[in-house]
């Protein structure tokens, strides 16, 4: 099972056949931004953003959520 923020992210996207370029527009951020973000090169997306994928994804964040708390050395409740 993945740990890493990034390597969830990929995964679910995968797996509901969504592009990183979809998610790059959702987000209005470049398509290189986000491949670097499940590769581990750059932080998790925040919270807010988070949610947005999640929703998009017509997935639970919650699993997203804890990755990114895990890799930010946060303790979310």
């Amino acid at each position: 099972m993945a740990h890493r923020f990034g390597e969830v992210l990929r995964r679910l996207r995968r797996e509901t056949g969504k592009t990183l370029g979809e998610v790059a527009r959702l987000l209005r951020v470049s398509t290189v931004y986000v491949s670097d973000v499940e590769r581990g090169n750059r932080k998790p997306f925040c919270a807010r953003r988070i949610l947005e994928i999640a929703d998009f994804l017509g997935k639970d964040a919650e699993e997203l959520l804890k990755a990114s708390d895990r890799e930010r050395g946060s303790n979310r409740v």
